[in-house]
């Protein structure tokens, strides 16, 4: 019993997904910031200068770091039996091994064990830590919006992928002209219709990086026109994704008005039967519109 207790205090401080005992906070707080830090030190450990120098403060530091980490790792493993979903004591926790977030715990600490045992050096696997910030800053807190945006790209799916569909197709052709004007002039830099593919993504990004341009002037002269009549095909996703989230907010504006106005009809009406007190329904009221 008293093991089953512990498995769940241990559960509720590493998984819960609203914490809000101290205890729970602060833990999270620490790993959060230990995450910052280690990724901090994986990009100081690649200046040469800085390495050399303090190269044992980084070891041991990365030392701490992935004990931490590894403890949290097999707690998190020993206590996800306390979740429906991994009830199970050994199929459970198998489950919860192939989940997305354990997979990023896993990594983050593998590669220190790699390095260790085999000559393969997997450190800059170490980054991929930095996704668990999305799970320590509490992402459910946002799952509606993000709920939101993954509706407006299903919803607005088809004419998404029109829009790519066009700029590839725009992209071709301009690439192709593009070859067939400069290539004599210019045979190593626009040497073939997929090489000048570059050319006109950067072009029609409007990125121009300058390592490749047309210095024919018919180059020039279609280099301008498709620079002015691309910028419009570019913004194309972005005013299609735009228009569909103003969409979604405002239906998700409207559920909530009536939401609001259900919930005061219904505690006004318990307040007419008596069930309710002057003082119970003023403060219901009151939760209800904040």
């Amino acid at each position: 019993m008293k093991k089953n207790s512990l498995r769940k205090q241990v559960f509720l401080i590493i998984h819960d997904k609203h914490p809000n005992k101290k205890v729970e906070l602060t833990f999270r707080i620490f790993i959060t910031v230990l995450i910052f830090l280690s990724i901090v030190s994986i990009m100081l450990a690649t200046v040469e200068d800085f390495r050399d120098e303090y190269y044992d403060y980084l070891h041991g530091f990365e030392l701490f770091t992935v004990c931490v980490f590894t403890i949290e790792y097999f707690l998190g493993l020993w206590s996800a039996v306390e979740d429906e979903k991994y009830r199970h004591p050994f199929f459970g926790r198998l489950r919860y091994m192939g989940s997305w977030l354990a997979i990023i715990d896993l990594l983050a600490i593998l590669p220190f064990y790699f390095r260790t045992f085999t000559v393969v050096d997997l450190r800059f696997i170490r980054v991929v830590r930095l996704l668990r910030i999305f799970r320590l800053l509490q992402l459910p807190t946002y799952a509606k919006s993000l709920s939101m945006i993954l509706r407006v790209l299903k919803k607005r799916k088809t004419d998404l992928i029109t829009a790519f569909f066009l700029i590839a197709v725009v992209l071709i052709i301009t690439s192709s002209l593009m070859y067939y004007v400069e290539h004599d002039a210019q045979p190593k830099v626009f040497a073939s219709i997929p090489a000048t593919l570059w050319w006109g993504v950067v072009t029609l990004t409007t990125t121009g990086y300058g390592d490749i341009y047309p210095i024919t002037t018919a180059g020039k002269i279609l280099g301008s026109i498709i620079s002015i009549t691309c910028i419009g095909f570019l913004t194309l996703p972005a005013a299609i994704f735009t228009v569909g989230f103003f969409d979604e907010i405002q239906l998700a504006d409207k559920k909530a008005h009536h939401e609001v106005i259900s919930q005061l009809e219904r505690v006004a009406a318990l307040h007419e039967k008596g069930i309710l007190t002057q003082a119970e329904f003023e403060k219901q009221k009151e939760k209800i519109l904040s």
